[in-house]
């Protein structure tokens, strides 16, 4: 049974939880400066990380994978370990808004693709470390970008 509360967020929230997988892509620019791939829908104007629910019969590093090919259009190298996590209210169809927990893998991008499997769905474009903090709507994703974390592969 899923029980909705009232609690002081200011909208109806479900119990319920959903758990879901992101991809932060990442490479080095020129000048050794760490550059981030963002996607928008191009209809909005917020950036955003592709994330999807995981992918039965899969580990949470090849959900990833997969989401960067999909929706990004890159392919390269996802760490053994989520670089962290970070949670939103989503909103749903029946108006009621339920938490997500974001499990966030960094890969670092080897490959582009053009076009890419959801090409028509998605834009892509990179930025860095801070820009991307800026650009997102999702604070919790801008908090986390603006925070200190780890990627895999990059000596600190």
């Amino acid at each position: 049974m899923n029980i909705l509360n009232s609690v002081d967020v200011g909208f109806m929230v479900s119990n319920e939880t959903a758990s879901r997988v992101g991809v932060l892509p990442w490479r080095l620019s020129k000048t050794k400066e760490v550059r981030v791939m963002l996607v928008t829908r191009p209809a909005d104007e917020g950036w955003t990380i592709p994330v999807g629910d995981q992918i039965e019969g899969t580990t949470s590093q090849q959900t990833a994978s997969r989401m960067a090919y999909r929706a990004a259009g890159v392919t390269g190298d996802v760490g053994r370990d989520a670089i962290g996590d970070y949670e939103y209210w989503e909103p749903a169809d029946n108006a009621v808004n339920r938490l997500c927990v974001i499990s966030l893998f960094g890969l670092h991008v080897r490959g582009t693709l053009a076009p890419w499997p959801e090409h028509k769905k998605w834009r892509r474009r990179w930025f860095s470390i801070e820009e991307a903090a800026s650009k997102t709507k999702i604070r919790a994703l801008a908090d986390f970008l603006s925070g200190r974390f780890s990627l895999p592969g990059l000596s600190q």
